[in-house]
């Protein structure tokens, strides 16, 4: 990974064979990052959605093996539990153009990832929420 740094935006890119949600989860860490939001573009493969059942108050997940060009990434940043964490939604498209999406559990750069965030100066924290069954922000 890399990344560029101008006031409170970074822009970022994975290689090759990182996994998308830890490594930008280890960057948040390291930087102190506790609150933004975030959109890249990219390839990868081996990528884990979710989608939430709300009767169920538990994520449906579906693995899909293949290279995926990235159409679309967007999330936030905050902290859950004291530590930095990345909730966000992907929209994958394969060769035939056919495009999946949902909450991303995990991805593995199989070209490149290349992310713009923006920071906010004040932590934001997630608690839990009984209606849901999520840990939701608290603002």
């Amino acid at each position: 990974m890399k990344h560029s740094f101008d006031k409170n935006e970074y822009i970022i890119r994975l290689y090759k064979g990182e996994e998308v949600v830890k490594t930008l989860e280890q960057f948040f860490e390291q930087q102190s990052i506790h609150s933004g939001k975030i959109s890249g573009i990219g390839a990868v493969c081996d990528v884990n959605l979710g989608f939430y059942d709300q009767e169920k108050k538990q994520y449906n997940s579906q693995l899909f093996r293949d290279d995926f060009e990235i159409v679309n990434f967007t999330g936030n940043i905050s902290l859950r539990d004291g530590n930095p964490f990345l909730h966000a939604h992907i929209a994958i498209g394969d060769s035939s153009f056919r495009v999946f999406g949902g909450h991303l559990f995990s991805a593995i750069v199989s070209v490149t990832g290349e992310f713009s965030l923006t920071t906010f100066s004040k932590p934001i924290h997630r608690v839990q929420d009984e209606e849901t069954g999520l840990k939701l922000l608290e603002l």
